[in-house]
């Protein structure tokens, strides 16, 4: 109860600073995706949540199909998942339809196994861009200054695969008062999907992050933890407190950083920034009038 009310008073205080009216980014503020647009019972039962410029209904068909309705009436391909519901959002259309997904995203394998458990979710309302969060996994410095790491993390891979991105990278901090080796990475399916699996110690966990943008200028942040589960209850226990708590104080520390950011098309970077714009050529694709460059490698 207590942390769910810190999340609250944090999304209420990330909103006051939203209020601005031009766009800090060249590009589009909805690019083409899977997003998260809300919790199925929710959305069934007539909640009509604002997202990506506009306001959603969600129905389901005699098929048990789910489909997301738009503000304007037209329907798009809709899927559900884990008790959310995501919507495959193009800005493109033919015939007055939305097109097909081009591609689809792969749930992992934790959500359908009886030994990982769940251990709920925080929300955030930021100014901020989905890339924001993108760009945000391969600053390994930042990792250091902001989440308490103790040592500057180090690559092991950074791999694009279509609208695939993989990153991964070890580094250690404190964990339980003792310094631990943590191995993380993050697999994104899109820019508004992403799942980072997170081995440190006598934890091993799985957060699904689902930025999905409001409006121009801000956007809504999900996080949804799971964790291996042990035969000990009481430890269950702990570890479900422990990583709402360490979710949020993380990603807390983030929040001042994206909303006072000043985006550079052509950054000065250093070498503890990492390959970002490897990401951002990887991230083109998914912008109306952008073609993605043959190879983010380059």
């Amino acid at each position: 109860m207590l942390i769910s009310k810190i999340a609250n008073r944090s999304t209420n205080i990330a909103s006051l600073s939203s209020e601005h009216s031009e766009r800090r980014f060249p590009f589009d503020p909805y690019p083409r995706g899977w997003y998260r647009i809300g919790n199925t019972k929710e959305l069934l039962a007539g909640k009509t949540p604002r997202f990506l410029g506009q306001t959603w209904r969600v129905e389901r068909h005699p098929s048990s199909e789910i489909v997301a309705i738009g503000q304007s009436g037209i329907s798009y391909q809709a899927r559900e998942e884990d008790g959310r519901v995501f919507v495959y959002f193009d800005r493109d259309v033919e015939n007055g339809q939305p097109l097909k997904p081009a591609y689809d995203f792969v749930s992992p394998p934790e959500y359908r196994s009886d030994k990982w458990g769940q251990a709920g979710e925080l929300r955030w309302v930021v100014r901020a861009d989905v890339q924001d969060i993108a760009e945000n996994a391969v600053d390994v410095s930042h990792f250091t200054t902001v989440h308490r790491f103790h040592r500057l993390p180090k690559l092991t891979e950074v791999r694009f695969t279509g609208e695939q991105m993989r990153v991964r990278m070890t580094s250690y901090r404190r964990m339980f008062g003792v310094e631990t080796e943590v191995d993380l990475c993050f697999d994104y399916e899109t820019l508004g999907l992403a799942f980072a699996r997170i081995a440190s110690g006598p934890v091993t966990m799985l957060v699904s992050y689902m930025p999905t943008p409001i409006d121009e200028e801000t956007i809504e942040i999900v996080m949804a933890f799971r964790y291996e589960r042990s035969k000990n209850p009481l430890r269950n226990a702990i570890i479900r407190l422990f990583l709402r708590w360490e979710g949020y104080v993380s990603f807390r520390d983030d929040i001042p950083i994206w909303e006072n950011k000043i985006y550079h098309k052509r950054p000065v970077l250093c070498a503890g920034d990492g390959p970002i714009m490897q990401v951002r050529r990887w991230a083109s694709q998914f912008y109306p009038a952008q073609a993605p460059s043959p190879s983010p490698q380059a």
